[in-house]
């Protein structure tokens, strides 16, 4: 059974997630402390925080 639409599903489905995606700022890193001799701290724009070893961060690095 089929209830047709799809296309205008679809087209819904963009509009809402553009949408949402202007609805979010940018998250910036506002400050890094070293943590031990392979570590940081990092404090976001969102207020988070997180801390890293060197590992970690270079797993985050994008492939070259």
């Amino acid at each position: 059974m089929s209830f047709g639409g799809g296309e205008q599903n679809e087209a819904a489905g963009r509009v809402k997630e553009d949408y949402v995606l202007h609805m979010v700022d940018p998250i910036h890193i506002l400050t890094v402390v070293r943590d031990d001799p392979d570590g940081v701290i990092m404090t976001f724009s969102d207020g988070t925080t997180a801390a890293y070893v060197v590992e970690e961060l270079v797993e985050l690095r994008p492939p070259r």
